[in-house]
């Protein structure tokens, strides 16, 4: 998911509640939030209580229990300052020693495809027009399943997580320590993924040919270069040019 999908469903979420949910809607953001800045699987994330949050840390971080792990071991995740921030008003509010998403449901990919869909809704609506309206409604923004056939499951989030770290120039090593992954092969062919943007920035930054430098408006004719080679090599324009 894009950084602006994320926003909206954030948004959307916070605000939206209604008798079928079993977490109400600012209980929802976090936990999205959390899955998108920690890439937390959704078991490690019904298993944290507030003292597993280490907010005071430098830097601040998150623990999840070792029966919780998918790899059996004790991990400690670090975070970002700015959603620690988020965290702290929040977690003020919630029971010592007891799950902070004890109502967290078992269908987490269900919880997460109505709230998409609700995001995306109010996004349709809020188009300035009839024409941004039909653009928006053809278009995959905060769609479950897009036209390549890709769901936006509730894993979808770690997938998020992992390729925004790759994307973000950070070394193979530490992308796979903080996807908590065994290998780094895991780490870069089953989760990390690239946007056409980023293939275009990656061939935005080779290095620019020789002749744009020295002829940059390309003004000078084919002609004109062989009349020019001609003249250097004594005047015969029909001397052959070897490689």
């Amino acid at each position: 998911m894009t950084p602006e999908e994320i926003d909206e469903l954030l948004r959307s979420a916070n605000c939206y509640t209604t008798g079928n949910h079993r977490l109400a809607g600012p209980d929802r953001a976090m936990v999205y939030r959390l899955a998108f800045g920690t890439g937390f699987r959704a078991n490690e994330i019904r298993s944290l209580t507030p003292e597993s949050f280490d907010l005071n840390a430098d830097p601040p971080r998150i623990t999840v229990e070792v029966a919780y792990s998918k790899r059996r071991r004790r991990d400690r995740q670090v975070i970002r300052s700015d959603l620690a921030e988020i965290l702290r008003p929040w977690l003020d509010t919630k029971t010592p020693n007891e799950p902070v998403f004890g109502d967290l449901p078992e269908g987490t990919a269900r919880m997460l495809r109505a709230d998409l869909a609700a995001a995306r809704s109010t996004w349709i609506n809020a188009a300035n027009n009839r024409a941004e309206r039909e653009q928006r409604e053809e278009s995959d923004f905060l769609r479950y399943r897009d036209r390549e056939g890709r769901v936006a499951d509730f894993h979808a989030t770690r997938h998020t997580f992992i390729s925004g770290i790759v994307a973000g120039n950070a070394s193979i090593k530490v992308a796979q320590e903080l996807a908590r992954h065994s290998t780094s092969r895991l780490t870069v062919d089953r989760y990390c993924h690239t946007t056409t943007h980023e293939v275009v920035d990656a061939l935005d930054a080779l290095p620019e040919p020789k002749t744009k430098k020295t002829d940059p408006n390309g003004s000078q004719s084919c002609a004109q270069r062989q009349a020019q080679r001609a003249g250097r090599e004594g005047g015969y324009s029909h001397k052959p040019e070897w490689p």
